[in-house]
């Protein structure tokens, strides 16, 4: 009898984990990619132009995807100097050579930093772990900014990855 309540607590436990990690479609902007279920919009800082999101499980984490309506490199340049102002990004963050991906009709360049963001008083460290990509895809240019600060063990590096493993142009 024991082993039935235990087969039919794991068959729960197995069930709940795998809602928990469901991942919901999102599209705008002419992209397409996943986020976890528990990711939410906000719907004051969304646009025609804007995709805005942060986790509501806990933890400090945000999507901010951008449509640059940058036509040249100039205009893109100061978009993205524009971005990086908004968002409190230093030039430090993009120290390095970014990594050249292409995901089917997207070419992206994506700065990576993970790393000690902020160490306080009481001697709690603070992590940042962010991804900004630019991206072009179908004649567009956009840029993406992912991150997560955090204290150890981080919560949602998971659900970015997997946002930047379904980008898809549409």
């Amino acid at each position: 009898m024991r082993k039935i309540y235990f087969l039919t607590f794991l068959c729960c436990l197995c069930a709940l984990t795998a809602v928990a990690q469901k991942s919901k479609k999102h599209a705008k902007l002419g992209l397409a990619w996943e986020l976890p279920d528990t990711w939410v919009l906000a719907p004051e800082k969304n646009s025609d132009t804007r995709f805005y999101a942060y986790p509501n499980s806990g933890g400090v984490g945000v999507m901010d995807l951008r449509d640059l309506q940058a036509s040249n490199d100039s205009d893109a340049a100061k978009a993205t100097i524009t971005f990086m102002q908004e968002n409190k990004l230093e030039p430090s963050d993009l120290q390095g050579t970014p990594r050249k991906v292409v995901q089917g009709k997207l070419q992206m360049q994506i700065f990576e930093k993970d790393a000690l963001y902020m160490k306080l008083d009481n001697g709690t460290e603070m992590y940042k772990y962010m991804k900004l990509m630019l991206i072009e895809a179908n004649g567009k240019r956009y840029i993406a900014y992912l991150a997560e600060i955090y204290q150890k063990p981080a919560k949602h590096i998971k659900a970015i990855e997997n946002a930047v493993k379904t980008l898809k142009a549409k």
